[in-house]
């Protein structure tokens, strides 16, 4: 599968989350982060090396010490940004015509 679909555009998956991170439906400052930084580092093609050490430590303020196995933040954050995508779709319907997605146990996003 690929992560932007041949309907999706950069521009569009910017415009896009925008729109959610403006929403009400992401109240949590560390979910907006988590979003915008997994979005940014796909659209700039480096959305296969995102790990969860990567995340905690630039985006929840971890040390490289980190380890993801005893304190499970990512995925804690993950969980919740799932849900938090599919409340705004559900109330917020598909506005810019790009829907982007967190499948479960992953951390890139896919743009359809």
């Amino acid at each position: 599968m690929t992560v932007i679909s041949e309907l999706a555009s950069s521009a569009g998956v910017s415009q896009e989350l925008s729109r959610i991170l403006a929403s009400p439906a992401l109240a949590s400052r560390r979910t907006r982060k988590l979003l915008g930084h997994i979005v940014a580092r796909t659209l700039a093609g480096s959305g296969d090396r995102l790990t969860e050490r990567e995340i905690a430590v630039r985006v929840f303020g971890r040390n490289e010490e980190f380890d993801p196995v005893s304190e499970p933040v990512v995925r804690i954050h993950a969980a919740l940004l799932r849900r938090a995508l599919d409340r705004y779709y559900r109330f917020h319907g598909m506005e810019g015509g790009v829907r982007i997605r967190l499948p479960r146990r992953a951390l890139i996003p896919i743009f359809d």
